[in-house]
């Protein structure tokens, strides 16, 4: 069994960086500091080798069960490994020194805070990119965790307290990369591209099996012949309404599943000019509308129903340089100028924040940027709450803050107070 060490995967919650100045109607407020938690005691080691920690700051914190708090460590701080009430010693986090010229962690974050340091140094990423961690809430007493050890394990109420339950890929499928849940099916990815279904076995234990595409059913996309035995999975997303599972797949194409018992899909190629490097969107901002982004960081629209059935989102000339989408989630929300409008904000690669708004039946295109000196790496899903005059959506920075981005909701007859980049 392999049981993720949290030697930085949760913020420090006590910090908050200072609220920036209201923008335009617009708000972005620091949420937890970029300090890590760390655990003290490990359950169990994972069998697998891992890649070697890296320290990279001076802050961690500790769980304290009896009084509910993060407390912070004073360093050199053992690591233990605790089993039956016996611990022994695993590793040790030392204190980060200053080597080769430069300052340690934190005292580049003294001198962020303060102005110092060159744009450069506070741009760069200070937490590794984690392609393994994901997040699948399954119901209010159920949360899919998958860790960057590639374990998978399921987080739930027993309706005394939250327990842990491991749900381990096969040896032989490698490492989780991301759960899926469909009409309450559970299915996980692997980092070879292989989607698993979790299924219950003739003693009633839960087992996962592959989830194999025919192969020898063969697809023509655009005059090539594509063998389904080849398709690997790069990322997925479940449709708005948890009904189906939208599978980008290594040739760039896009894949739809409709139903798992007994398995039905559809073939539905790639954009024109383009490829499906990740999917942002499946019927949140538009019914029955697939949102995907290209390799190139170009926003595309897939509706089977349309005709032609792929669209591109165009920059305008003056306003296309240099911005291209990152691969990764969007977020859509409704009504922010009157019932009949929707936006989806994406992040580019860049770490900038822009807008693609649909009102009157008109698309445009807004940039937002990002908060002073920060470079955004990825976007939350909210739940939109018709009763509150605000509506949120929250980011995470390369370097590990959390930011709120506040909308103030308007009737019809205003407008945003934003920079028109259509």
């Amino acid at each position: 069994m392999r049981v993720d060490v949290s030697y930085g995967d949760i913020g420090q919650p006590s910090t908050e960086a200072p609220e920036l100045p209201l923008q335009e109607q617009h708000s972005y407020r620091g949420h937890l500091g970029r300090e890590h938690a760390s655990t003290s005691r490990i359950s169990s080691i994972s069998s697998r080798q891992e890649a070697k920690f890296k320290q990279k700051t001076n802050k961690f914190w500790e769980y304290q069960e009896q009084s509910n708090t993060w407390v912070e460590i004073s360093m050199p701080f053992n690591l233990m490994s605790c089993i039956n009430d016996t611990c022994t010693k695993v590793g040790s986090i030392e204190q980060l020194e200053r080597r080769h010229g430069h300052a340690s962690i934190c005292s580049q974050e003294k001198d962020t805070a303060t102005g110092g340091g060159d744009q450069e140094d506070r741009n760069d990423p200070a937490l590794p990119i984690r392609r393994r961690i994901s997040l699948t809430r399954m119901s209010e007493s159920s949360v899919w965790v998958t860790g960057q050890s590639g374990s998978i394990y399921e987080r739930f109420w027993n309706g005394v307290v939250w327990v842990i339950a491991p749900h381990e890929l096969p040896i032989s499928a490698g490492y989780a990369t991301a759960t899926f849940i469909v009409n309450t099916t559970i299915l996980a990815m692997s980092e070879a591209g292989i989607l698993y279904q979790l299924q219950l076995n003739e003693h009633a234990q839960p087992i996962w099996t592959e989830v194999a595409f025919n192969s020898e059913e063969q697809f023509t996309d655009h005059g090539e012949i594509t063998q389904s035995q080849s398709m690997r999975i790069r990322n997925g997303i479940v449709s708005y309404d948890g009904k189906k599972l939208f599978l980008s797949i290594t040739n760039g194409s896009l894949l739809e599943v409709t139903e798992l018992q007994p398995l039905r899909w559809n073939y539905h190629g790639r954009p024109p000019g383009g490829d499906v490097s990740y999917i942002s969107d499946a019927g949140n901002a538009k019914p029955g509308t697939v949102f995907t982004v290209s390799s190139m960081g170009d926003l595309y629209e897939f509706d089977k129903e349309s005709r032609p059935s792929w669209k591109k989102h165009i920059w305008s000339e003056e306003k296309a340089e240099n911005v291209s989408l990152s691969s990764s989630v969007g977020c859509a929300l409704h009504g922010l100028l009157g019932s009949n409008s929707v936006s989806l904000f994406l992040v580019t690669k860049d770490g900038l924040l822009v807008e693609r708004r649909l009102h009157r039946r008109k698309w445009k295109w807004y940039k937002h940027g990002a908060p002073k000196i920060q470079r955004l790496s990825s976007i939350t899903e909210v739940q939109q709450d018709e009763y509150n005059d605000v509506s949120s959506i929250y980011f995470t920075t390369i370097t590990g803050k959390v930011f709120e981005y506040q909308f103030p909701k308007h009737t019809v007859g205003f407008s945003l107070k934003v920079t028109d980049n259509s």
